[in-house]
């Protein structure tokens, strides 16, 4: 896909990418402030069109106090405050990129689990980065991987509530061979799609009480 000047929307580069390094210099420089300027554009779009409601204002009083309601009119953006994943599959590469808290993991077709991006030694106890900030373009971190070899069989991208809800790290980790595994299977995607919800409400219940979030991107196998 290919973007114009023209169009308002310049999320892509207007070159298609034709060496490496011309789209690890984009990925680096140009991508995250790509991705905070269309954030904030839809922002404003929303303020223009509905605004902050009474109710809004009331909770965010009720909640945080007369200070932060007074900052939050301020700097509006704040209110919107998200995190981000983002998993860009092409031929031949991925882009990963990824602001704030959640996780982005991969199962190889030999089961070897890894991540991308890994945890951001900035975040600490419920503190997160995010796109409502002034310094979110520096903070999404953006990795690309070459695809010399075969791509991986599966990519996971959730929010952390899904992490949250268990004892451990390889605990957690376990979900994306798990994942794999049942994918594999003859009916293997339709029961994922018919259950998922289901088993991310149950994962809630018994550990986090967050809401879950999850993409799945499955490399299909070709027959034989």
């Amino acid at each position: 896909m290919e973007g114009s000047e023209d169009d308002g929307v310049n999320f892509y580069p207007q070159e298609p990418f034709t060496r490496l390094n011309a789209l690890g210099d984009y990925a680096k420089h140009r991508f995250p402030r790509d991705i905070v300027r269309l954030w904030r554009e839809a922002v404003d779009q929303d303020l223009d069109k509905n605004g902050v409601t009474d109710a809004e204002r009331d909770a965010i009083r009720g909640e945080y106090g007369e200070g932060e309601m007074k900052r939050l009119q301020e700097t509006p953006h704040l209110i919107y405050g998200t995190t981000l994943l983002f998993v860009g599959i092409a031929d031949t590469f991925i882009v990963y990129a990824q602001i704030g808290d959640g996780d982005i993991l991969t199962v190889s077709d030999d089961n070897k689990l890894e991540r991308p991006i890994a945890r951001d030694p900035a975040l600490f106890a419920n503190e997160t980065t995010s796109l409502c900030t002034k310094e979110a373009e520096r903070q999404i971190r953006v990795v690309i991987q070459t695809l010399a070899d075969k791509p991986p069989a599966l990519i996971l991208a959730m929010t952390d509530g899904y992490s949250n809800s268990y004892r451990d790290d390889a605990s957690f980790e376990r979900v994306g061979r798990d994942f794999l595994e049942r994918l594999r299977n003859k009916s293997g995607i339709d029961d994922v799609r018919g259950k998922l919800k289901a088993w991310l409400e149950t994962i809630s219940e018994q550990g986090s009480g967050d809401d879950i979030s999850l993409a799945l991107a499955y490399r299909v196998p070709l027959p034989c």
